[in-house]
């Protein structure tokens, strides 16, 4: 995932340390991916509370005393989770946090960290520590700048759309990507396929 340096003119915290910062935002993202997958494999492996309930126990089938006992608890916890689940009783009690409960797969679950780590890349390219800037809800949903910042590996930075001032005048660009060996400025061109042709120009 490459690092998200510069938005527009916003401010950025990598402008004042260009070097900590991309080794921060790493370290961080890594953390967050460890936690991701062991909160994601907990839910997988945590027995659900009806499964506790109503499975039955192969054990208890051959001491009957020690059936009688666990059978008579049972009841009585489920009579409790019958008025737990009560939606009188429950109407004002907060939703659980059960992001991690629908995800079905490894890359599901690849795709939903690498879409929270795009909103965090988002907001360290327009604040700083002391100053927040005001972004352009459009970059959320820039299908292209998500899809460079996703795809493009980490030591790779990325500048998308920038201003730079040249003799105090604004000269907008479009997408800035360095690479540790290149620099490839690019500019999107929308259109259907085939709509462009790629013919050189003359030289005349």
């Amino acid at each position: 995932m490459a690092h998200l340096i510069k938005l527009e003119d916003y401010i950025s915290r990598y402008q004042f340390d260009i070097y900590r910062y991309p080794n921060q935002f790493t370290r961080l993202k890594k953390e967050r991916w460890d936690y991701f997958k062991a909160e994601w494999q907990r839910i997988k492996e945590e027995p659900t509370f009806s499964k506790l309930l109503f499975d039955k126990d192969d054990e208890e089938e051959e001491v009957v005393e020690e059936t009688n006992i666990v059978k008579r608890t049972i009841a009585k916890v489920k009579d409790w989770y019958k008025f737990k689940h009560d939606p009188m009783f429950f109407s004002d009690e907060e939703p659980k946090d059960n992001r991690f409960e629908h995800i079905q797969s490894i890359e599901q679950l690849k795709q939903m960290f690498l879409d929270e780590m795009f909103d965090s890349q988002i907001r360290w390219a327009s604040s700083s520590l002391l100053e927040q800037s005001h972004v352009s809800p459009h970059y959320r949903h820039d299908r292209w700048l998500r899809f460079l910042v996703q795809k493009l590996p980490d030591n790779y930075l990325v500048m998308h759309e920038p201003i730079f001032f040249i003799k105090q005048a604004p000269v907008d660009m479009g997408t800035i990507i360095i690479s540790p060996t290149e620099i490839y400025c690019i500019a999107l061109i929308e259109g259907k396929e085939a709509s462009v042709d790629p013919k050189p120009i003359s030289s005349r």
